[in-house]
C-alpha cells in the first residue's frame, strides 16, 4: 500500500478514477436541463425590461463568457440560443442596451456586423474618424481649407498640392472633390 491507501506503483486507481469522473461531469453538463441551470444560475435576472447582468467569468470588453462543451462562448448569445433556438455564426448577437454583461433575451438582437457598427453609430456610442480624430489622417482641417481654396481660385494645381504635402494625386483629387473631408 500507499502512503495514501492505493496501490503504490502506477497510478492506476487515481487515473480511472479521475477519467470516471470527468465522464460524468461531461455527461451531466451535455444535459439540455442541466445547461440550462448551470447558465441562468450566473445571471441575475430583473424586471422584463431591465439588464440582466451576467455574474460568473467576463472576457474582453466586459462580455460574460462560459464553457460549454469545451468551448468558450460569449454569455449573451448562449442566453440567446437558450431562449430562441440555434444562431447562425456568421451574425453578431448586438445588445439594445448596450450594456456587454447582459443575458436579458428581450435585450439581444441577431444582426450583421455592419448592423452592429450602426446601431452603435445611431446611438451615439462611437463617432465615425473622420478628419483628424481618423489616426491615419494626413491632412488638418486648415490645410484641407487651404487646399480647397487655392484649387478654386487657380492659384495651385493638384499635382502641385500633391508634392507640396507629400501625397499622393489621389488624395488631393478626394479632398477637392468633398470625397475625403466631406465633413469640412
Amino acid at each position: 500500500m500507499g502512503r495514501k491507501g492505493g496501490q503504490a506503483g502506477t497510478g492506476e486507481s487515481k487515473a480511472r478514477s479521475t477519467e470516471i469522473c470527468r465522464a460524468a461531469a461531461l455527461k451531466k453538463w451535455r444535459d439540455p436541463e442541466n445547461v440550462k441551470k448551470r447558465f441562468w444560475s450566473k445571471v441575475r435576472i430583473g424586471a422584463d425590461n431591465e439588464c440582466w447582468p451576467w455574474i460568473g467569468a467576463k472576457g474582453s470588453g466586459g462580455y460574460g463568457s462560459i464553457s460549454l462543451h469545451g468551448k468558450h462562448k460569449n454569455a449573451h448569445r448562449v442566453a440567446y440560443e437558450l431562449t430562441y433556438g440555434s444562431i447562425d455564426q456568421s451574425k453578431d448577437c448586438c445588445h439594445s442596451c448596450d450594456n456587454p454583461p447582459c443575458c436579458n433575451p428581450k435585450h439581444l438582437f441577431m444582426g450583421t456586423a455592419a448592423d452592429n457598427m450602426n446601431d452603435c453609430l445611431r446611438k451615439g456610442r462611437r463617432r465615425p474618424m473622420t478628419g483628424e480624430r481618423n489616426p491615419m489622417f494626413k491632412m488638418n482641417t486648415a490645410a484641407v481649407i487651404s487646399i480647397r481654396e487655392r484649387v478654386r481660385t487657380g492659384q495651385a494645381k493638384m499635382a502641385e498640392l500633391a508634392r507640396e504635402y507629400g501625397v499622393d494625386h489621389e488624395c488631393i483629387r478626394m479632398i477637392v472633390h468633398r470625397i475625403s473631408w466631406k465633413h469640412i
